[in-house]
């Protein structure tokens, strides 16, 4: 199902990439391990024939398998580089490099953009378990939102982008006919994860 509007319009497949710099537990002490990173498969669907679409999450490829709340995590390889240059008071370069093994293939994003302008705002996500529909968490978080690229709203990327996979189970996703719609680009968020 596709997303109906917004500048993710006509997408109906996110690919999320996570580098958690601190998590910390409902205390406030930082968890074991502090730090990790993910990459996510999600989309909308509607668990109920005629029912409103919700987010579900598909597919979870985690360096950290401590905690498998949707159970679907494989625990992967995911490596990740990143920069920033460009004067300090104008559109800076942003390059971002991510590699995520899994089953003797390869995940690959390839970026390389001039950011705009960013904004920042809370914002709220109620993701499903794809496995467990029953299952969801509620998101509650702040983000600076970078758009790199829209279709849906008519922003070309000023730059570059590749994105190959070599994973077994993706073949019929990632398969050469695919098309990108939208990047956005999310560089700091702070959440909080509550249960229904």
């Amino acid at each position: 199902m596709a997303f109906p509007n917004g500048p993710l319009a006509g997408g109906n497949l996110l690919l999320v990439m996570i580098d958690r710099l601190v998590q910390l537990n409902p205390e406030g002490q930082p968890t074991s391990p502090p730090n990790s990173r993910y990459a996510v498969l999600a989309g909308l669907a509607a668990p109920d024939a005629g029912g409103p679409p919700s987010l579900f999450v598909y597919r979870i490829f985690a360096s950290d398998m401590s905690a498998n709340p949707y159970s679907n995590s494989v625990a992967a390889e995911v490596a990740r580089s990143s920069a920033t240059t460009g004067p300090a008071n104008g559109g800076r370069t942003r390059t971002e490099s991510w590699a995520v093994s899994y089953d003797g293939g390869t995940l690959a994003l390839e970026l390389s953009f001039v950011s705009g302008k960013a904004g920042w705002g809370p914002a709220e996500a109620f993701p499903h378990s794809a496995v467990n529909p029953d299952f969801s968490r509620i998101y509650r978080y702040d983000q600076l939102v970078d758009l790199a690229m829209s279709t849906a709203v008519g922003k070309p990327l000023d730059g570059t982008v590749s994105l190959s996979s070599s994973i077994p189970e993706l073949t019929g996703i990632f398969n050469g006919a695919e098309s990108l719609v939208a990047i956005m680009d999310v560089p700091v968020y702070t959440r909080q994860v509550f249960l229904p």
